[in-house]
């Protein structure tokens, strides 16, 4: 979860779960080890959790382990750090994946993403 020691803007930041209706954030919990999981069964679970969660109440709250959580931040800081590049670095990250899939960097006029495809190599 991103939360204030990630030093992300605040517009990242989550709702706390304590202030929230403790039924939906059971409904919308989810335990990363059950996303990785080698059980199918659990894995869709967690992920079916994952998209009602966002689909219905426009939030998901994923528990970590304090290993996970490093992963997590350092992921943030990444992804901060990459759009914080002048606009000429991102666009250079920008491509097709061998489907002819756009991937890379992208700006709208309201947001920017950089969308990824599974097993893609630059």
């Amino acid at each position: 979860m991103v939360t204030a020691a990630t030093k992300s803007p605040a517009f990242l930041l989550p709702t706390p779960p304590e202030k929230i209706d403790p039924n939906v954030v059971d409904a919308v919990t989810v335990r990363w080890d059950d996303i990785e999981s080698g059980d199918d069964g659990a894995k869709s679970r967690a992920i079916e959790t994952v998209l009602h969660g966002l689909r219905e109440e426009g939030l998901a709250f994923i528990e970590m382990t304090p290993e996970q959580k490093a992963k997590w931040d350092a992921a943030v800081e990444a992804a901060l750090a990459f759009f914080a590049l002048p606009e000429e670095d991102k666009m250079a990250c920008r491509c097709e994946d061998e489907s002819g899939k756009f991937v890379g960097y992208l700006s709208q006029p309201k947001r920017e993403m950089f969308q990824v495809s599974l097993g893609f190599r630059v």
